[in-house]
């Protein structure tokens, strides 16, 4: 297997991610940009939107935190 094509799985609480993006602020964006947008899409798909949070069942949210 590629090295550049092995996938490592972390999990982060949306406190700590919000660090981590706030870290990669303070790089030149051009140096991020990719890794930004892939952090973000992953972490985008697990969020439930706002308005949903408050009517969704116990079931549902088993999984998920909170929203941002």
């Amino acid at each position: 297997m590629d090295i550049e094509n092995f996938r490592i799985k972390l999990e982060f609480n949306v406190e700590e991610m919000n660090l981590i993006f706030g870290f990669l602020e303070t790089i030149p964006y051009g140096q991020v940009a990719g890794l930004y947008e892939n952090v973000k899409k992953q972490v985008d798909a697990q969020l439930i939107p706002l308005e949903n949070f408050n009517a969704a069942s116990p079931e549902e949210t088993i999984n998920t935190d909170y929203p941002v």
